[in-house]
């Protein structure tokens, strides 16, 4: 009798092992490709784009009112009223369930949510990351993602949602909301042009401002960590349509968004050599506060890179407003400012400036020059 119970339990898990496995194979499998082309127009080195797969999981984090995307009523978007109405039954569904779970209590930057879209496949059917093979930059939100698990979700939650059918009757929309980028930045030519020559030379490799636009972004722009692709740089810019265009502070502060963003990874990149000394200067000047007064790593490196971001907004500003609006923009930039006392190292990006000769992009003058500055720079 023993004996029957034992080859009966080694029967009914060698059973249960063949469901997962099929149910496991399924999950690889299941997934049909769904066809949406990008909606994009190209200038020189800046691309403004509409992605699909990126548009659908903004749509997915509205869904599960993560705050940042969710807080936008967009009464006047037909666009965004719509997928509001024809997917709010899509809320219980178990990507969104699975997304509310990664968001409901994180504080953090957007940016991990964001940059996690470029590598969904064209077709929705694929991440182009496994568990073990999971880029840094998304490892500290989703780390514990289940990679096949969200390509499944996510696949079903757009076929589902008729998010294809919704795409292609409202593509007039959507092309309303990346014309109005593409004004905002013919009307602002000099922004990118300057940020590509100041942290770029063309001669070391090609650059590329890649904007994607979304009504969820809520009013809102991020830029997230520039990327190499194709022996290219790629510098990822979301941002939401409807911004002011002239006689506003839009440009500078993108100038900031973009100086920051690039100050984080050479700082983040170069930590071993700049940490210290940064953070004994900041410390000097100002505490590094979070919520819950638990500061991190990142916390510090996020802090230090938004205060450097304000030298080369006050260079774009010399270089490329009005003499009256520059000095306007720079005095609140000083008057927002860390402390007097460190405006001392706008001399140090001025010197870039001045040899670009010996120093043709920032990353080799962040990594050689700015380094050996930290470490022997001294406050009177």
């Amino acid at each position: 009798m023993k004996k029957n119970f034992i080859f009966l339990a080694a029967t009914g898990l060698a059973v249960a092992m063949l469901a997962a496995s099929i149910s496991c194979l399924c999950l690889k499998t299941e997934v049909t490709p769904i066809a949406l082309k990008p909606i994009e127009v190209q200038k020189d080195n800046l691309t403004i784009r509409i992605n699909p797969s990126t548009e659908a999981l903004l749509i997915a984090y509205r869904l599960a009112d993560y705050s940042f995307f969710a807080e936008n009523s967009a009464e006047s978007n037909a666009y965004v009223k719509a997928v509001d109405s024809l997917m709010q039954d899509q809320k219980n569904h178990a990507f969104i369930k699975m997304l509310r779970g990664y968001t409901k209590d994180y504080k953090g930057s957007e940016i991990p949510l964001l940059q996690i879209g470029r590598y969904i496949s064209d077709d929705f059917t694929q991440l182009a990351f496994t568990k073990k093979t999971m880029p840094k930059e998304l490892s500290q939100f989703w780390g514990k993602l289940d990679t096949q698990r969200f390509v499944f979700l996510f696949n079903d939650f757009v076929r589902s949602s008729d998010f294809q059918n919704i795409w292609n009757d409202y593509e007039k929309y959507l092309q309303a909301d990346l014309d109005d980028v593409v004004d905002f930045y013919d009307k602002n030519p000099q922004l990118i042009q300057w940020c590509n020559e100041y942290f770029f030379n063309s001669f070391y490799g090609k650059n590329e401002f890649l904007v994607q636009v979304s009504p969820f972004m809520n009013g809102h722009y991020s830029v997230a960590p520039y990327y190499k692709e194709d022996e290219k740089k790629v510098v990822p810019i979301f941002q939401s349509p409807g911004l002011q265009k002239e006689n506003g502070s839009t440009d500078i502060n993108l100038c900031i968004a973009i100086s920051e963003t690039m100050m984080l990874s050479f700082i983040t990149n170069n930590y071993e050599n700049v940490g210290a000394p940064l953070e004994n200067i900041m410390k000097r000047f100002a505490e590094v506060k979070t919520e819950d007064n638990n500061v991190s790593q990142y916390d510090f490196i996020t802090f230090t890179a938004n205060y450097l971001s304000y030298f080369p907004a006050m260079l774009y500003s010399k270089k490329c407003l009005n003499e009256e609006i520059a000095k306007q923009r720079i005095e609140s930039l000083k008057q927002n400012f860390i402390s007097d006392d460190l405006l001392i190292m706008e001399a140090v990006f001025k010197y870039y400036q001045r040899h670009r000769d010996i120093y043709p992009y920032f990353e080799l003058f962040f990594y050689s020059y700015f380094t050996n500055y930290l470490n022997v720079m001294k406050f009177g």
